[in-house]
């Protein structure tokens, strides 16, 4: 993919962000982890390099979900935005929060093994039963 700018947010419009990069991968996650951290039964990710991402509303709250990973939440409106890998160049963000979602479409399905027994995928895409 080539370089794209992204904007997004929180629902409140405290937190706001804008990444300028290539995104390396867009997926659907079906771990519990997403499951509870989120509160939906998957969560769409984008996956875009550090080095072009900067805040331009305030910042979420941290919260440490797994010993080498954080989540940003907005404190105000609850609203999951992101989640950073300790050490990693890059961030993942919710394909939700971005101002327009349409232009990124998940390539891939990881951790099936936790999906809900009544969520059925209907689309063809890879399906990795754990992390990809």
């Amino acid at each position: 993919m080539a370089e794209q700018t992204f904007e997004g947010g929180c629902l409140c419009g405290r937190i706001r962000y804008r990444a300028t990069g290539r995104p390396e991968r867009s997926h659907y996650c079906h771990c519990r982890m997403c499951q509870r951290g989120v509160g939906s039964v998957l969560t769409a990710w984008l996956d875009l390099p550090l080095a072009g991402f900067a805040w331009s509303g305030d910042e979420p709250a941290w919260y440490r979900s797994a010993p080498d990973l954080r989540r940003g939440l907005c404190p105000t409106c609850g609203a999951s935005i992101c989640t950073l890998p300790d050490g990693d160049d890059h961030i993942w963000l919710t394909i939700a929060s971005l101002d327009d979602p349409e232009r990124i479409s998940p390539t891939f399905h990881m951790w099936t093994s936790s999906r809900v027994s009544w969520l059925e995928i209907a689309d063809e895409l890879p399906r990795h039963d754990g992390q990809a």
